[in-house]
């Protein structure tokens, strides 16, 4: 019998929905959107500059890490510590080949051989691992230019170099993709 007024209520109801969805609700949605992609957007450039400023710093430490005056103490340290050693171990050999030879078992060619073997170490204790270190970043960075040649055109020498085109890359499509792979980037990298 009251079925009509059920019926009223629920005509009443969808012309209110109705009205809502057409012109607050659209207008809301809008808002709601603009307000969502600047904050993404503002995330996304955070993320992207901190990650960004990380590949920045690694190339620039990384090609004057040697320069650095506290780094070229080490190496003196570690000069002279290499050096003092040869010297002991010289007087060493000196006295262990002076006593083998009062009994006939000595051997000048091996401790000749050998004081031949301490100062090459002592001479290259300092020089070898600067050099490795550098060939170790430059053959990073080939391989890096290498693998990600395919990724992007146009690949640098060092590592940082390629992260940081990389990041560049996927900064150009602001997207949820996006920041997850620049996120996910940069974490592999620290």
């Amino acid at each position: 019998m009251f079925d009509w007024i059920g019926d009223a209520i629920d005509w009443i109801g969808d012309g209110i929905s109705s009205l809502w969805d057409n012109t607050i609700g659209s207008a809301v949605d809008t808002i709601t959107d603009a307000i969502w992609d600047v904050m993404f957007e503002w995330l996304f450039n955070l993320i992207y500059g901190a990650v960004a400023d990380l590949f920045e710093f690694i190339n620039a430490s990384t090609s004057s890490i040697f320069a650095l005056s506290w780094v070229q103490s080490f190496i003196a340290l570690f000069h002279s510590l290499a050096w003092m050693l040869f010297v002991c171990g010289l007087i060493v050999a000196v006295f262990d080949t002076a006593i083998a030879y009062e009994s006939g078992q000595a051997n000048i060619k091996n401790t000749c051989l050998n004081v031949l073997k301490g100062f090459m170490a002592a001479s290259l204790v300092t020089v070898v691992p600067q050099r490795l270190y550098s060939f170790c970043v430059n053959l990073q960075g080939t391989f890096s230019s290498d693998l990600l040649g395919n990724f992007i055109s146009g690949t640098t020498t060092t590592v940082a170099d390629s992260g940081l085109t990389v990041i560049m890359a996927l900064a150009m499509d602001v997207s949820l993709f996006s920041l997850f792979f620049i996120i996910l980037f940069g974490y592999c990298t620290v």
